[in-house]
């Protein structure tokens, strides 16, 4: 391979890689050592509302106030983000760093809510004057139940966790108990 072929192989890699470095959908960012921003991509713009115009030169603590998971944008508004640092190393030396950001805001808004409802679930499960039982779709084991369910019953939580209402003796006739079985199957719970 000649010289001139090898100096046009790294230049299709070098717009190869820029190419991918704008289309990636996660924020990249590329500092010098005094972390100042050399390079941000597209998806850094979008994320932020920042040109690259108005990034280069500037701190990621500036420019985004970039705090553990927290992180502003243009408006101010906060966000939360997954942010990965690699430093770039030349010859032993550090010579800048490469980030990486992931605005996760809505996920940890929907983990908020769902921590949110499973309280609220929780409370209402435990304290409803009605027995609540969860179990398996398929053998009809028991998940949990509520206490309700453990005073009527006199089984504890621990006993009856695992087992299933058949192995319990809770049913006169077991034939009721698989009756009871091919309800919930059908009908993916029952009320009685």
């Amino acid at each position: 391979m000649r010289p001139g072929e090898i100096i046009a192989i790294l230049a299709d890699i070098g717009i190869a890689a820029a190419s991918l470095l704008d289309a990636c959908p996660l924020a990249l960012v590329r500092t010098d050592a005094d972390r100042r921003i050399r390079y941000c991509n597209a998806s850094f713009e979008h994320t932020f509302q920042f040109s690259k115009d108005e990034a280069e030169g500037q701190t990621l603590e500036s420019l985004i106030g970039l705090q553990a998971s927290h992180a502003r944008r243009k408006n101010g508004a906060n966000i939360d983000v997954e942010c990965h640092m690699h430093p770039e190393i030349s010859d032993g030396v550090c010579v800048g760093y490469w980030y990486v950001f992931h605005d996760v805001t809505d996920h940890r808004s929907a983990l908020r809510e769902l921590r949110r409802f499973t309280v609220l679930f929780e409370k209402a499960f435990r304290s409803s004057p009605a027995t609540v039982s969860l179990s398996t779709a398929g053998d009809n084991r028991l998940i949990d139940v509520n206490d309700t369910w453990v005073r009527l019953s006199g089984y504890t939580r621990e006993e009856a966790i695992g087992r299933t209402p058949l192995e319990l003796d809770l049913f006169e006739n077991p034939e009721d108990g698989r009756r009871l079985n091919r309800l919930v199957a059908v009908d993916g719970s029952v009320r009685e």
